[in-house]
């Protein structure tokens, strides 16, 4: 460690007094719904053809 290294470090020491630091409040996080997905059903084409 050179001279000018250790002063830097001190000049900082005596500097700026310690900031506080803010407690962040916590964000409850939603939980995301999970989509079901819809099973298409099959419509049986006979069905819907009119026999007529």
């Amino acid at each position: 460690m050179t001279v000018d290294k250790i002063n830097d470090r001190t000049r900082r020491r005596r500097g700026r007094r310690k900031k506080k630091k803010k407690k962040k409040k916590k964000k409850k996080k939603k939980k995301k719904k999970k989509k079901k997905k819809k099973k298409k059903k099959k419509k049986i084409k006979q069905i819907l053809v009119d026999p007529a």
